[in-house]
């Protein structure tokens, strides 16, 4: 049996609430990725008629602010499956409740698992006519983490600073002893978000997260470790990279490594930041590369 992308088409919707702001005043990143994984985990669970978790977060862009008292509408749709995986898309808009008048505020791309009780992968009982956006996000996906167990035995650290610890506890799971990449997600913008604004001396707000692959699971009694570098700083942005191990019984093992871009704002908007020396020569490409999704997607969403 196989599906239209259409047809597995999911709407939430979201009150912005003066306790989902950040320090500038507008939707914390870390509850937009949230609630993002909230979206997207609705529509693989209900494909998957199952558990299914998140392997790939890529293309998370912040297109425009959503203020408080504005709703946030998240549209979800499975783009693409293969034999164990779902690729969701998930856009989101912000809604003034007064007029009605929308503006397209987020778009992001996540490739999920469908996985047993023990966490192992397992056969789709349904699939989907795929989209040739998701086709090619899951080709992408695969060839990022072909190597994922020799990445899941990258535990080296050296430049990054520990910024934060936690133990994965009852109120963290998805399914089973499982942590919910929802909630890893929170920390990660929080990791960075602290890292930022430490840098900056002043307001930075998420631009957009990629490149974000799990090679190792986190389960219930498990404690994750957070550590972030600036990788680069350009006039008012900066790049930063969080690392994430998680201490089991047979020792470290890395579970994810993301990068993530702040810009630092005042009241007027961007402001400028101190310059930084070096760097990773990489950021100014990858830099390049979201600068072409971002259009991408801009364009894709006023078409809309």
């Amino acid at each position: 049996m196989h599906l239209r992308p259409e047809d597995t088409e999911m709407e939430f919707i979201r009150f912005v609430r003066s306790a989902h702001l950040n320090a500038y005043g507008t939707l914390y990143g870390g509850w937009m990725m949230r609630w993002i994984v909230d979206a997207a985990s609705t529509v693989a669970v209900r494909l998957a008629r199952g558990p299914a978790v998140l392997g790939y977060v890529d293309d998370l862009h912040f297109l425009s602010p959503i203020m408080p008292g504005e709703l946030a509408i998240y549209r979800a749709r499975a783009e693409y499956t293969s034999r164990h995986s779902i690729v969701v898309s998930v856009e989101v808009w912000a809604e003034d409740p007064a007029s009605g008048e929308r503006k397209p505020a987020t778009f992001s791309m996540l490739s999920y698992v469908a996985v047993d009780g023990r966490g192992r992968p397992r056969e789709l009982p349904v699939g989907i006519i795929g989209t040739e956006m998701g086709r090619q996000f899951y080709e992408s996906v695969r060839e990022r983490i072909a190597d994922r167990r020799q990445k899941s035995r990258d535990v080296n650290v050296e430049g990054y600073e520990l910024v934060t610890s936690t133990l994965v506890r009852e109120e963290h799971l998805v399914n089973a002893d499982l942590m919910y990449a929802g909630y890893l997600l929170f920390i990660l913008d929080e990791v960075g978000s602290i890292t930022a604004l430490k840098y900056s001396r002043g307001p930075a707000v998420t631009a957009c997260l990629d490149r974000l692959a799990f090679y190792t699971p986190m389960r219930k009694g498990d404690i994750v470790h957070f550590y972030s570098k600036i990788t680069r700083v350009w006039n008012t942005s900066m790049e930063i990279s969080v690392k994430t191990l998680v201490e089991k019984p047979e020792g470290l093992r890395h579970a994810t490594t993301s990068y993530m871009v702040f810009v630092a704002m005042d009241e007027e908007g961007p402001r400028r930041i101190p310059p930084m020396e070096g760097g990773d020569p990489e950021a100014d490409r990858r830099r390049e590369e979201r600068f072409r999704i971002l259009q991408r997607i801009r364009r894709m969403m006023s078409s809309r």
